[in-house]
């Protein structure tokens, strides 16, 4: 078969030369649709409309295209059922779950640049993994987040008596490095968090980032985009020692985009292949961060079957996703 030409106009051909019988140079019909295994959906919806299209026409005096009509029905079945058996093995090859939080981030090493969701309180957060990572202990570690962990002194959103985990558990357990954050510091001077005390004694880098910044970094980093400019915080302490320039007669700082080693998020639902679906505002900076990792890392509620989501509703595709840990 001809591999160039898609498979829907050359199931209308056929079914075109089986009312015809063979063409002048004595070539049976369909003579380009040899038998072999299926390799995506369409092809196989394509073979079952061929194999459900009746062989109209037919007369007694054309039994031999009768004959040929009822062998290529045949063939598109074994076709059709190659096409099943082949997806099956596809989707068992493609399974994306692991079966617990520790070998999910066990080949993080020390000096790994991550991207942790959290906006302030746990929504979105991933518990799991964190504690994970901080019971393996990778150090000197730079973690890209929206805050330096809000949750665990304030308590957002939380069970009244309840203290989420978040990566501030990383920095009393001093493997962080460096934090790349929007708001990295407590609303209470009161109740600093553990990375204020450790900024404090100079045990940890930081660099500050205006939040539609910071998401626009990660998201530029996702799609490959190097730098872009943005008048935000030109003229202030943010844009010192970074490039400057004037569109439309305002200020503009260059910013560069954001990429990680790895990227631990948390999501409401995934099917085993990696499509995603957030809960609400727990989304928030997870699918962006899904596209800027090599690779990304997910704890969810629920692991489904592909098929399972709706496509329309799947916010991260299964192509940024390479591991999933289901919460039990």
């Amino acid at each position: 078969m001809n591999r160039s030409l898609p498979l829907r106009p050359l199931l209308r051909q056929c079914a075109t030369e089986v009312e015809t019988g063979p063409d002048r140079a004595g070539r049976p019909p369909c003579r380009r649709m040899a038998p072999r295994p299926l390799d995506n959906r369409e092809l196989a919806v394509d073979v079952r409309e061929f194999i459900n299209a009746p062989c109209s026409g037919q007369s007694p005096s054309r039994g031999r295209s009768v004959q040929a009509c009822r062998m290529w029905r045949r063939l598109a079945i074994m076709r059709a059922d190659a096409a099943s058996s082949y997806l099956r093995r596809s989707l068992t090859l493609l399974d994306k779950s692991v079966a617990n939080f520790e070998g999910a981030v066990a080949d993080i090493p020390d000096g790994a640049v991550l991207m942790i969701d959290g906006f302030a309180g746990p929504g979105g957060t991933p518990q799991n993994l964190i504690r994970a990572l901080r019971d393996r202990g990778a150090r000197d570690l730079t973690i890209i987040s929206n805050t330096a962990g809000l949750a665990s002194v304030m308590g957002f959103g939380t069970i009244p008596g309840s203290r989420p985990t978040d990566i501030g558990v990383l920095v009393e357990n001093n493997q962080v490095k460096k934090v790349v954050a929007s708001f990295p510091v407590s609303p209470s001077p009161s109740n600093p968090t553990a990375f204020e005390k450790a900024y404090q004694r100079g045990e940890v880098e930081l660099e500050v980032v205006p939040q539609g910044t910071l998401a626009e970094r990660i998201r530029a980093g996702g799609a490959g985009i190097a730098a872009f400019y943005t008048p935000t915080g030109a003229g202030t302490l943010i844009a010192d020692g970074k490039e400057t320039r004037v569109f439309d007669g305002r200020e503009h700082i260059m910013e560069l985009g954001l990429k990680a080693d790895f990227a631990l998020l948390r999501a409401h639902r995934s099917d085993t292949i990696g499509n995603t679906v957030y809960r609400g505002t727990s989304r928030n900076f997870n699918a962006v961060m899904a596209t800027a990792a090599a690779v990304t890392i997910l704890e969810v509620d629920a692991i489904v079957q592909p098929g399972d989501l709706d496509p329309g509703g799947v916010h991260t595709p299964g192509i940024y996703v390479d591991r999933i840990v289901q919460i039990t």
